[in-house]
C-alpha cells in the first residue's frame, strides 16, 4: 500500500528548499552582478579604443587639430553596437591618449589620460572626468585601488573630490594620499568626497613627486673647495633656486650632464621603467617591524599622542619592513633610494616647494614626527644639542613643539604648507639605500664596515680591521651572510673610495663618484670646520648642511640629519656610516 509524505515531512522539504534558496540566490544575484560589470567594463574600453581609432583615422583624413575641451561622447557612441552609456564624458588630448567618464547602470566608470586602470564611482550624479593640474605635464598621480586621495581643511583630513582641485603644485600644494585599515578600506572608498578620513584609520600618508626635469647648477668643472675654514662664521651660503619644469614619461628625456643642460632627474628611471612620478612618505617611518606605519604626532587624538621614528635596525631590517607600507594597494613598496631623496630635495628648492626658504628643523629630541621648531637652528653639534630651552627660544625640545598642521608646524613641510612632506630636517637621521662598491670597479655592494657594524646584507665588508681593539669585532671575518641585496634598481651604487679620497676635503672622491641628481655632487662651496666636539666635519653651500661623502669604513649614506645638529642638519644634507643598528637613525618609504 502506497503512503504519501506526512505534513512534517512536507514541511521539512519546503525548508529544504527554502534554505537552498535563501543560499543560492545572493550568490546567483552576484554572478549576475558580475557578469553585468564584466560587461560594462569591457564596453567602457572598446569605448576608449573607439576614441583612439576616432583620433588616428581623423589625423589621417583630416590633418585634426586636437582640442582637449571637446567632449566626444555623441561622436564616439554614435551607432556603437550593444548598450550604450546613459552620459559621460570622452577627451582626447594631443597625443591620443583617452580620457573618460562614463555612466553604466549605477556606476561611473573613469579612466584617466595614459592609463591602464578603470575607477569605479556609485556617485553617478558627478560622474566627471579626474581633474588634471595642467602644471604637471601628464605626471598625475597615479593612484592605486586602495589609495585614499586627501586635502586638508583646518588641519583635518578629508577625503577628497578627485574630479575637483584637489592639488596644485603651483600653489605648493602637492597630491596627499592616505592607507587605511583592512576593516575601513572599503567605507572610505566608496564614501562621499568630504567625508572626515579618521587618524586612528590611517596606517600610511603619501605624498606624489611628479616627474620633472631640471637645470643642472654644478657639475665637476664648477666645484668650489674651501677646504678648511674658521667656523661656521666664515661660510658663505650659495642655496639658491633650483628650476625645475614637469614632464611625463612619454616626452623624451633630457639627457644633460654639464651646467645649463638640463637633466630628466635620475630618480624616474627605476630599472628599465620609466615612472611619471613616485609617492614618498609624508613622515619618518613609525610603527614596529611588525606593523610599520607613516603618522605624525598629533595630540588631537589618543592614538598619536605621542608618534615616534622607528630607529634601531639596520638597513636591510629597515629595507624588509619598509616592503609592507603598501596596505590595500598593488604598489611596490620600498626604502627610499639616495637618488630619491635628492629629488624631493631639489623640488623643495624649486618654486613648487620652499624654494631659498630653509625646511624648519625637527628639534624632537624623543623623535616625535612631524614637528617644527619655533626658532631656526643657528648652532651646530656640540652646541645645539645642549642647548636649554626657555618659552620656545633656540633649542631642542623634550616632545613635538609645534605639531604639523599648526602655523608654525607647516615651515617643517617641504612646501611651507600642510601638503609638503616632513622630517627632512632633523629629527632622526635617516638610511637611504645609497652604498658604495665593495671594491675598486667591483659593482658590487658592501655590506658594511665590519663584522659588528654592518646592513645585515650578504656581502664583502670595506674594513674588517676598524676597531680591532673594539670588543666583539673580528678582523678575520671578511663578510657577511645575511639577507641578501634586493635588485640593483632598488638602490644606489657608488664607486668606490679610501677616506683619504672619499670626503669632500678632496675633489677626487666627488668627481669620481658622485651622482647628479642625489643632492651631494652640486651643493658646491664646501668646506670643513671644528665642531666645538673638536671634530672636522664638512659642510656643503647649501645652508651649511653637513656634507661627509662615503668612503671605504663609511660605505652607507644616510640624510637630513639629527634634532641634535642643529643648523648642519637640513634637507641637503648627506653623512655617511654603517649601515648598522643605531637608535638615532630611522628610514622613509617610497611607493612606486
Amino acid at each position: 500500500m502506497k503512503k504519501g509524505f506526512t505534513l512534517i515531512e512536507l514541511l521539512a522539504v519546503i525548508i529544504i528548499l527554502a534554505v537552498i534558496a535563501l543560499i543560492a540566490t545572493p550568490i546567483t544575484i552576484k554572478i549576475i552582478d558580475e557578469s553585468r560589470r564584466s560587461a560594462y567594463t569591457s564596453s567602457v574600453w572598446r569605448i576608449s579604443d573607439a576614441a583612439e581609432s576616432y583620433y588616428a583615422k581623423s589625423m589621417i583624413n583630416d590633418g585634426y587639430v586636437i582640442d582637449e575641451e571637446n567632449n566626444l561622447f555623441d561622436i564616439v557612441t554614435d551607432g556603437m553596437t550593444g548598450e550604450k552609456p546613459q552620459s559621460g564624458e570622452i577627451y582626447i588630448n594631443n597625443k591620443g591618449q583617452v580620457s573618460l567618464a562614463l555612466v553604466y547602470n549605477k556606476t561611473c566608470f573613469i579612466k584617466d589620460y595614459g592609463s591602464s586602470t578603470l575607477i569605479e564611482s556609485k556617485d553617478i550624479e558627478n560622474c566627471k572626468r579626474l581633474y588634471i593640474d595642467a602644471t604637471v605635464n601628464g605626471a598625475i598621480p597615479e593612484l592605486d585601488d586602495g589609495m585614499i586621495p586627501v586635502v586638508y581643511e583646518n588641519g583635518i583630513v578629508k577625503k577628497a573630490n578627485i574630479r575637483e582641485e584637489w592639488y596644485n603644485y603651483s600653489n605648493k600644494e602637492w597630491a596627499n594620499a592616505v592607507l587605511v585599515t583592512d576593516a575601513t578600506r572599503n567605507t572610505y572608498k566608496n564614501a562621499e568626497a568630504g567625508t572626515t578620513i579618521q587618524m586612528k584609520d590611517i596606517l600610511a600618508f603619501y605624498v606624489w613627486i611628479p616627474r620633472y626635469r631640471y637645470q643642472i647648477f654644478t657639475d665637476t668643472n664648477h666645484i668650489t673647495n674651501l677646504g678648511v675654514i674658521s667656523g661656521p662664521e666664515a661660510y658663505v651660503n650659495v642655496a639658491h633656486l633650483i628650476d625645475v619644469v614637469f614632464e611625463n614619461k612619454d616626452i623624451s628625456k633630457s639627457n644633460g650632464t654639464a651646467v645649463g643642460e638640463w637633466l630628466t632627474h635620475p630618480a624616474f628611471t627605476f630599472g628599465t621603467e620609466e615612472l611619471n612620478g613616485i609617492w614618498v612618505g609624508k613622515f619618518e617611518t613609525t610603527g614596529n617591524a611588525s606593523n610599520p606605519t607613516i603618522l605624525p604626532t598629533d595630540t588631537r587624538y589618543s592614538q598619536t599622542s605621542s608618534i615616534t621614528s622607528l630607529r634601531s635596525q639596520n638597513v636591510s631590517a629597515q629595507f624588509t619592513t619598509s616592503k609592507k607600507l603598501n596596505y590595500g594597494t598593488t604598489k611596490d613598496a620600498a626604502m627610499l633610494k639616495n637618488s630619491e631623496w635628492g629629488v624631493v630635495a631639489y623640488l623643495t628648492a624649486s618654486i613648487y616647494g620652499q624654494e631659498t626658504t630653509e625646511v624648519m628643523i625637527n628639534n624632537s629630541k624623543i623623535y616625535n614626527t612631524g614637528c617644527a621648531a619655533t626658532a631656526a637652528a643657528t648652532k651646530g653639534y656640540g652646541t645645539y644639542d645642549k642647548m636649554t630651552q626657555t618659552n620656545h627660544t633656540e633649542g631642542p625640545y623634550a616632545g613635538c613643539e609645534n605639531e604639523w598642521y599648526t602655523t608654525q608646524g607647516i615651515k617643517a613641510s617641504t612646501t611651507g604648507n600642510i601638503y609638503g612632506i616632513y622630517d627632512m630636517n632633523g629629527g632622526s637621521w635617516e638610511y637611504v639605500m645609497g652604498v658604495m662598491e665593495d671594491a675598486t670597479d667591483s659593482g658590487v655592494p658592501t655590506t658594511g664596515r665590519h663584522n659588528l657594524y654592518n646592513s645585515g646584507f650578504t656581502g664583502k665588508l670595506t674594513c674588517p680591521t676598524c676597531d680591532a681593539t673594539t670588543s666583539g669585532v673580528d678582523a678575520s671575518i671578511i663578510s657577511i651572510t645575511g639577507v641578501a641585496f634586493p635588485e640593483s634598481k632598488y638602490y644606489d651604487l657608488y664607486k668606490y673610495g679610501t677616506e683619504s679620497t672619499g670626503y669632500y676635503q678632496s675633489n677626487q672622491g666627488r668627481i669620481i663618484r658622485a651622482k647628479l641628481g642625489d643632492a651631494t655632487l652640486e651643493l658646491d662651496n664646501f668646506a670643513y670646520w671644528k665642531d666645538v666636539d673638536n671634530n672636522n666635519r664638512q659642510h656643503s653651500g647649501f645652508y651649511e648642511d653637513y656634507a661627509l661623502f662615503v668612503g671605504s669604513g663609511y660605505p652607507w649614506f644616510f640624510r637630513g640629519g639629527n634634532w641634535a645638529d642643529g643648523a648642519a642638519a637640513g634637507v641637503f644634507a648627506f653623512a655617511y656610516t654603517y649601515g648598522h643598528a643605531n637608535g638615532g637613525i630611522s628610514f622613509r618609504s617610497v611607493l612606486r
